[in-house]
């Protein structure tokens, strides 16, 4: 978010940028708490890339912790959270089994997302996300690629996503903004 107050400094209107990235966190903070009520954190195996597969990389990881779920991927002490995409085989995805896999490739909408992930249907039927129903794709361009305001939504479509089904978290679209 503090990008947002320097690209409002180079146009001249700093308050703007300040009232843009308090209203950021401001939300972040709303899904945090509202995910938090779940008491669980899911698995989450989030791809930015399907043929070969990434994981996410950048600032997702962090998104994991605000949404209330964690990396299905074991920490890999040489690896920072924040580190670029790492490809990965299909073994590991295997051997990690996810609870819930979110499809977002990276500069693809929801609409190409969700075409690519039944393509991938025979990869992805092996897990235990998609035997219970736990693979969702999204809009990885807008939500998750772009290091912006947007991000805010792409923190509670992660939490709706991983927590879908448990009625304590009510993350619903409209809620922020």
């Amino acid at each position: 978010a503090t990008s947002f107050v320097t690209v409002a400094e180079a146009c001249g209107v700093r308050e703007r940028g300040l009232r843009l990235a308090s209203k950021f966190w401001e939300d972040i903070s709303r899904v945090s708490d509202i995910a938090a009520a779940a008491g669980s954190r899911p698995r989450v195996l989030y791809l930015e890339w399907l043929d070969p597969p990434y994981d996410a990389g950048h600032w997702i990881p962090e998104m994991f912790g605000h949404s209330g779920c964690t990396s299905a991927l074991p920490a890999d002490a040489d690896r920072k959270a924040t580190e670029k995409s790492v490809q990965l085989t299909w073994d590991d995805i295997y051997e990690s089994d996810p609870d819930v896999v979110v499809v977002g490739c990276c500069g693809f909408d929801t609409e190409r997302n969700a075409r690519d992930a039944l393509a991938a249907r025979d990869r992805l039927e092996g897990l235990r996300a998609f035997r219970t129903g736990r693979v969702y794709a999204t809009d990885g361009n807008l939500y998750f690629a772009r290091p912006g305001p947007g991000l805010r939504e792409g923190v509670a479509i992660l939490a709706r996503c991983v927590h879908d089904g448990d009625d304590a978290v009510d993350i619903r679209p409209g809620r922020l903004g």
